[in-house]
């Protein structure tokens, strides 16, 4: 089983496929961590596909606590429909001024799990 591991981290989130003696590919931007790919919003499915084999399964975690509702006051400022990050942690997820990772990781999400003829 080939397993897509995106913002991996530790890789303790698909540890389990490792152990089971899985492929597991970690995508991960953040250079402290371990990662056999580095910049997710430069690399297409195809690229993925063609280098890696079609996953079998897909694990998407892209850092989220600066999109936690709990949090939203302390990371976000400028009001509904106006937000602009306001913490290191925001910033981490931007991508351009109206782009952030948490919105882009969905169409990795479904270009790698639904074309068949890929």
């Amino acid at each position: 089983m080939i397993v897509f591991d995106f913002f991996s981290g530790t890789g303790s989130s698909t540890q389990a496929f490792k152990d089971a003696g899985h492929t597991v590919i970690h995508i991960e931007l953040d250079e402290y961590f371990e990662g056999d790919e580095r910049d997710i919003m430069k690399m297409t499915p195809e690229y993925l596909i063609q280098k890696y084999g079609r996953p079998d399964f897909i694990w998407a975690s892209p850092p989220c606590t600066a999109f936690s509702v709990a949090s939203m006051g302390h990371h976000w400022g400028g009001g509904k429909g106006a937000y602009q990050p306001k913490t290191e942690a925001a910033k981490f997820n931007q991508i351009d001024s109206n782009t952030y990772i948490c919105h882009s990781i969905q169409r990795w999400t479904y270009a790698l799990v639904l074309p068949k003829h890929v």
